[in-house]
């Protein structure tokens, strides 16, 4: 169960996101942003590591190989899952996982991503360690690799969804738990009318 620390969290991030210079709703600047988005002929497929959105299944378990070689990431639980070490990326070492959202067809391709990071230090009386501190770390991460035009969205489930879209990317993160902010990456050309917080 959240606790009375995640609220304070969420309305200190709702306030700075609150003081940017666009005054009008975060759902109309969240439906203009999707709608230029779907509308862009600009493709963006770059996700981290060298992954991208619409790659083949071969291609990302290539790319995992290669990575893993490298020694930048370990397999996660279950088949696609896979772990790596934000060792620097954030305010406190923190570990992702990620699995890749596959279509249907032959060749398979990545439809999304789909992400949980946590810090390695959680624990339920590390209030410093919490996703309420880390969902305030991943929004300054986000603006500075993916650009500072993050939205945040009100949501019924998760109180506030945050999200980013750039051409056919879109970018949502929420907390989850406790411990956990869930990100999900999604081709937008693919999947037009999938809603937020999946």
């Amino acid at each position: 169960m959240i606790r009375y620390p995640w609220f304070l969290a969420f309305f200190g991030l709702l306030f700075f996101t609150s003081c940017q210079t666009d005054d009008r709703p975060p759902e109309e600047r969240y439906a203009e942003a999707l709608a230029a988005g779907l509308a862009s002929k600009t493709v963006t497929n770059d996700l981290f590591l060298g992954l991208e959105l619409d790659m083949t299944d071969q291609e990302f378990y290539d790319q995992c190989t290669r990575l893993n070689q490298q020694k930048k990431i370990v397999m996660g639980s279950g088949g696609n899952r896979v772990n790596y070490a934000m060792s620097e990326e954030l305010d406190r070492p923190a570990t992702m996982t990620f699995y890749p959202d596959f279509s249907k067809d032959d060749p398979r391709r990545i439809l999304a991503m789909d992400l949980e990071i946590s810090y390695d230090d959680w624990s339920p009386w590390n209030r410093d360690a919490s996703s309420a501190a880390l969902i305030k770390d991943l929004y300054t991460y986000v603006k500075e690799e993916y650009g500072n035009d993050i939205i945040p969205v009100p949501d019924d489930r998760y109180k506030v969804i945050f999200t980013q879209v750039k051409n056919n990317r879109r970018i949502a993160f929420w907390i989850k738990d406790e411990r956990i902010v869930r990100v999900r990456i999604t081709d937008l050309r693919a999947l037009p009318e999938e809603p937020l917080g999946l």
